[in-house]
Order: structure tokens, then C-alpha cells, then sequence
């Protein structure tokens, strides 16, 4: 996301524990915990409120890394 009214920073943990061996690895596959619905129906959210579930209907059953809120992505 690109802009002024973004919040940048990190929501949730920034590497989750039990991935931390992986790091050693040259190329180590590091497992996404939000799915883009949840990202991106924020942003839905910011221009359009209401619109989420619409744009992504199965945003509820989409992976969300418990304790990431989104809330705050935009100002």
C-alpha cells in the first residue's frame, strides 16, 4: 500500500517463533498468516465502507494471524 493516509508498520508478529530454524535455510519458505483478503479488504473498507464483502466474499473464513489488526492501516 502506497500513500499518504497509510499507516505503515507491522500488524501481528513480525516472524512468527516457530520459524525461526527456517532461517538458516538459503531459500526458506516463510508462511503467510493474512490472507490478501484481509489486506486489501481494508483498503475496500477505507474507500468504500461496507464494500469487503463484496469485493471478497470469503474474507471470514480467510487466514488471519490472530492478534493482527488491520484497523489502523489507513488514517
Amino acid at each position: 500500500m502506497i500513500g499518504d493516509a497509510v499507516q505503515g508498520g507491522v500488524y501481528g508478529t513480525m516472524f512468527p517463533e516457530e520459524e525461526i530454524p527456517q532461517y538458516a535455510e538459503d531459500s526458506a519458505d516463510i508462511e503467510g498468516r493474512n490472507a490478501i483478503d484481509h489486506v486489501f479488504g481494508a483498503a475496500c473498507e477505507w474507500v468504500a465502507p461496507g464494500s469487503k464483502a463484496l469485493v471478497f466474499p470469503d474474507h471470514a473464513t480467510a487466514p488471519q494471524e490472530a492478534g493482527a489488526n488491520l484497523n489502523g492501516l489507513f488514517a
